[in-house]
Order: structure tokens, then sequence, then C-alpha cells
């Protein structure tokens, strides 16, 4: 290539004017571009090169001088009509044509300003020339008419991309602008792309929208664009969104429960017990209450009755919210937000036990023997009216009252709590497995950025109600089993491999012991033995308002009551095939945020010394232990710099905390 020749070469994308200084070996120049940049480029990378139209005073090619250069070549890009000639050589039916040909019939004269000027429209053009070796193809009438639809086309979506950018680019800077139902829809295709990445539908759109604003084309910058744009948040929960649950209720369901609320069922045949002293025990904040607790008798002979709340009263099978309820398949508890399987008008509402309301409740009676064990059951549909709400640290007060002081409220509570210590003791000689680890608490307030971690203080009472669910499951399973109604059974074999608990230490290590060695629980058409719980039958009843599979039991108990046909062995093999998977998908949801926020609050807590104890293995060989933070309640898997043994206590840090990658590494101190 001669000194002088004027060049062009791309530089990330975009074209550069240079001019030769000589050669570089046998496949390179040395150029100087119109930024005065002395450069070396290979033959190979460049784009147009001027050998007959030179910078005219070559001594001083430089940037100033390839700078009028272009400017010369801008005019002449200007008049360089290719329709028209176009039109002329079609004429002629010349079918091919050199650069200097066309110039020939645009121009008297080409210079090198006018050859890259024409070299750049020709290159642009996707109308009327079509590159072919070192001359230009002139396309036929008919490949012009397609050609012209296509770039009126492609004119049409460049100004809709220009649009969406500049719309985009307003909303970044107010995230408040609205925007149009199209352009929601683009945002929807970008938002498939951060969840599915690799296999979303429109992951090409997505890609193109990214590139639009000079963005990365990958899924993690998809989710930063939706959260400057404020249609996301920094914390959003993208494991609940791939889940695909509803997280609302059409405007029709809202106005069918509004409809329920407005104009209750008619109550038939059902046993008052209104004047029972029934009182409700949960958690101060919780807002769905679906049992309640009494005891009538004598010393001698106690009955304790376990009243659950009854939705079955209220919503039909079948009907609009009992088929969006079947869809749930149950109430999603996360740390981030709630998730109700029905509408919380009626969630909140008449379903719940309300203090002073009258509800319709299914009621288990049960009498236990002096040791503990069911001795007789029976069930009813009743209407309760609760006396009165405690939460668990009011009933815990209460239940620890003197005689001397006693209300009836605490009367009832040391009742309760006799029974339910008599009975924990029974079933535990029944070889009923009671696990004692810390369990974690997060609170979090999304509106003001804050996130707390602890775990459940130990409050007796909380064991007391969870006594009374187990013997209200037990009762009911026994119940349906006498009738040899098909229903659903909870069951837990024995561990195959039961550990020498006596070996290992004491307390947290010994109770993440029991947890790995404790079979996998399932459910049967047949009552059969669950070991974790010490029961020959056992079931799910107590929670029919966030719980569909307690709501269809509950509808057994109904048809059984009213002497109407039950839902037969087929149809419960089909609800569990519908409801297993979306049981199993809300607990690891539930796992996840979990774990999301525990991680996120460590990150906020970095530099601050946790003690953690060992309480097992993931890889020994390598000094991959499990270990408990107390404090967090949280169990993670930590490389160790050395051996240890269970049950050793030792100080770590926060090493690595990224809560959206779910990555979580300690150092030890």
């Amino acid at each position: 290539m001669e000194k002088g020749a004027v060049v062009a070469f791309s530089v990330k994308g975009q074209p550069r004017l240079a001019v030769v200084e000589g050669l570089e070996g046998k496949q390179s120049l040395q150029v100087t571009d119109i930024l005065g940049n002395a450069l070396v480029v290979s033959l190979r990378d460049l784009e147009f090169a001027s050998v007959e139209y030179h910078v005219h005073d070559l001594k001083l090619a430089s940037s100033a001088s390839l700078a009028a250069w272009l400017e010369k070549s801008e005019d002449r890009w200007k008049s360089a009509d290719l329709k028209s000639v176009w039109e002329l050589l079609e004429a002629e039916s010349i079918r091919s044509a050199t650069l200097e040909e066309i110039a020939g019939w645009l121009w008297d004269s080409l210079d090198g300003p006018g050859a890259y000027a024409l070299y750049r429209r020709l290159k642009a053009d996707r109308v009327y020339f079509k590159e072919k070796g070192k001359s230009w193809e002139v396309r036929t009438a008919d490949q012009v008419v397609e050609a012209e639809k296509q770039a009126a086309a492609l004119a049409v979506k460049e100004r809709s991309q220009a649009e969406l950018r500049q719309k985009l680019t307003e909303k970044l800077a107010n995230p408040a602008l609205p925007l149009t139902p199209d352009e929601e829809h683009r945002l929807q295709i970008l938002q498939a792309f951060a969840l599915f990445e690799d296999e979303a539908t429109g992951k090409n759109s997505a890609m193109e929208l990214l590139g639009l604003l000079q963005r990365p084309k990958t899924p993690e910058s998809a989710f930063n664009l939706l959260v400057e744009l404020g249609t996301w948040s920094r914390h959003q929960n993208l494991p609940l969104l791939r889940s695909g649950r509803p997280l609302g209720f059409s405007a029709e369901m809202v106005a069918e429960a509004q409809r329920l609320c407005e104009l209750p069922p008619t109550l038939t045949a059902r046993k008052d017990f209104t004047s029972q002293y029934v009182v409700t025990i949960d958690d101060e904040t919780t807002t769905e209450i679906d049992d309640g607790l009494a005891v009538e008798g004598t010393a001698d002979e106690l009955t304790y009755w376990i009243h659950i709340a009854d939705p079955a009263a209220w919503i039909p099978e079948g009907s609009l919210l009992d088929l969006e309820a079947r869809q749930r398949g149950t109430t999603l508890y996360l740390a981030d937000g709630r998730y109700p399987m029905f509408p919380v008008s009626l969630a909140e509402g008449p379903f719940s036990l309300r203090v002073s309301e009258t509800v319709p409740v299914i009621s288990f009676a049960c009498r236990l023997t002096p040791e503990g064990a069911l001795a007789t059951y029976e069930v009813h549909l009743g209407l309760i009216q609760p006396k009165e709400r405690l939460s668990y640290e009011q009933a815990n007060q209460l239940s620890s009252q003197t005689v001397e002081s006693e209300t009836k409220a605490s009367a009832l509570l040391r009742a309760l709590d006799e029974a339910a210590r008599r009975r924990e003791a029974w079933r535990r000689n029944q070889g009923a497995v009671n696990i004692n680890l810390p369990e974690s608490r997060v609170h979090v307030d999304l509106p003001n950025d804050t996130v707390e971690v602890d775990v459940y203080p130990p409050v007796p009472t909380r064991d007391l109600v969870a006594e009374f669910m187990i013997l209200a499951g037990e009762a009911c399973a026994r119940w349906l089993q006498d009738r040899q109604v098909p229903v659903l059974y909870r069951f837990q074999p024995p561990s195959e491999n039961p550990p020498d608990l006596s070996v290992i230490p004491e307390g947290p290590p010994r109770e993440f012991a029991k947890i790995l060695s404790m079979s996998r629980s399932g459910q049967s058409l047949t009552a059969q033995p669950h070991t974790g719980l010490g029961l020959n039958a056992y079931l799910q009843a107590t929670s029919p308002i966030r719980r569909y599979s307690d709501l269809a039991v509950h509808r057994q108990i109904h048809a059984v009551l009213e002497g109407q046909p039950v839902k037969e062995g087929e149809a419960w093999e089909t609800l569990a095939a519908e409801l297993d998977p979306l049981a199993s998908g809300a607990s690891k949801l539930e796992r996840v945020t979990d774990r999301y926020w525990i991680i996120e609050y460590l990150r906020r807590q970095k530099g601050r010394v946790w003690e953690a104890q060992v309480i097992g293995w993931f890889r020994e060989d390598d000094r991959q232990a499990q270990v408990l933070l107390p404090e967090t309640g949280m169990r993670t898997v930590v490389k160790l710099s050395k051996s240890r043994a269970l049950g050793e206590v030792l100080r770590l840090k926060v090493a690595v905390a990224d809560a959206r990658k779910d990555v979580l590494t300690f150092q030890e101190v």
C-alpha cells in the first residue's frame, strides 16, 4: 500500500479514517488516524482503501488534512442519489458495475473523498445494489420492490426503537413516568429474560432491547435495568416470580369473596358450642385464626375440644374460589410477603375464629387415658363463639399464675398444659422424635429497607398448641379410618440406619443427627405408622384456611355427617398429584427466601464476629463442616482451616455475602 493512501477500518463498530505512513511487515500498515494516533492496522481489517486518490500534500498528511478530506466526503455523500443511478442502469439492463462506473453515472469526476462517500453509501444501501466481490450487483425491479418493503419495515422498527430508547431513558431519570401497554410488554420480555435466562421466550428481543440501551446483554443486566426503571425492587423475589404462583386475586374473585362476606351461608344441623369457654392462641401478628381450644368435664373425666375453622361451610367444591385455592394449594408465608390461598376478606374475616363472633367449625372432642393415649374421640359440625384471643406469650404468663390468682383463662391453660405434657410423654414412649434446634425468625421491612434475624424464643404454649393440633390429626384419622372413608393419611417409616446418639455430643450436634437419620414422610390411602410423631394413624386437618388438603379432609367429614357421598380413592390420588408439588414448591420458596434475607442480613453485619458450633459434616475429608450460628438459627457449610470435633465452638467472620447470587462464605477468626 503506497504511502499517503487513505484507508478506513472499524473501531468498536464505527468507521475510522487514516493515512498510510508505511508498511509494517507484509500484512500490516503503519497509519496515522484522523485523531492523530499512530497505529498498526492489519490489511485484512481494511474496509476501504483509496490508492488512486491521495491526500494532496502527502508530507503534511495529518488529522487536520484527513478531517478536511472527510468533510468533502460528507458533501459528496449528500449528492449520491443511488435511486437515479439504479433507474439508469436498470433501463440499460446493466446487472453489475464497479464503484468507478457508478461514480461516472453520478459525477463528472471522481476523487478520494467522492470514492469514500460512494463506498459508504453503497455499503449502507439495502435496496438498489448488492456488493459482489470487487463490483456491485444491480438488483432487479422485483428485488427493489421487495427491498423497499423491507427497508420501510426496518425504518418503522428503527423509529420505534428510537422512541422506546428515548422513553426508557426518560423513565430512568423519572421512574414514576407511566409507560404505554406496548412499552410494558417490552419490559415483560425483559423480565422473562432476567428470570429464565437462556430458556426465556423472547430472549433475543430482550437482548436487542439491552443493546439498544447500550447495556450488557445478560440476565443480570436485565435485572439491574428493571430495578433502575422502578419495575422491580433491588430485593425482588425472583424465585417467587419463577414459580408462576398468582400473587393477587382477580376482580371477579374479590367480588365473590365480598359477596360471601355480606351473605353468609345458612348453617343447619350443627351442635351449639357457643357457651363453651373457647380461647385461641397464636402469634401476636397472626391474622388467620384457624383453631381454638376448650376443656369440659371434671378432673376425673375431662374432654378436650379442638375447634377448627370450617371454610367448607362457605366455599362449595368446584366454585370459582375453590378452584383458585386448589391451584394455589397453600398459603405462602415468606419473609418478605404473605400470599394467601383465599382472599384476605374471607381468610381474615368470616373464616377466622374471631372473638365474640359466632363461627362454624369442625369440632374434635378427645379424651385421654391417664398415660396420654387417645381413649375416645368424636367429630362434630359445630358453632362456637371464641371468648378470648391470646398470644403465645400472654398464654404462657397466664398458665404460670398461682391457684390463688387463678382466672378462667389461667385454669383452662393449666388443664391444657397438663394434658399436653402427658400427651407428649406418651408419644415419646411410642418412639416420637423431638428435635430441639433454634429456628430462624426473619423480619423484613421492605419500605424501610431493614432486615433483622433472630430465633423463635422458647415459649411452652407454642408447644402446647402444637401438641393439640397433633391430637386433632390423630382423632380425625382414626374417626375416618373407623368409617373406612378414603382420605390421604400422613406416614413416616422408621429410620433404616438409626445412629448411635449416645456417641454424639448432646445439644445441637445430637439434634442435627436426628434430622439426618429420619426417613422421608409420605401420604397413603391407608393409615400407616408415623414414626416421627409416635402415632399409628395421623393426617393433617387443622389448617383448612391455608392448606387445601386440610380443606379436602373437612369435606369428607361434611359428607359423612351430612349423609352425602364421599370422595373416592382415585379422586384423592389425583388431588395428591396436584397438591404435592405445590406443597414442596411452597416449602422450597420459604427456605430460599429465608436464606436470601439471612445472607443479606449477614452482609450488612460484615465485620461482626459470630459464634458458631460444628454440628455435622458435609465432607469430613475435605474439612467441610455443617455449622450452626445460634444467634440466627442458620445452618450452613464452612470450610475449616483444621480438623475440629463435633460440638466444638469457633468464631467466624463473613468473607463474602451476596444474596442475589446465593453466595455466602466465612473465614475463621
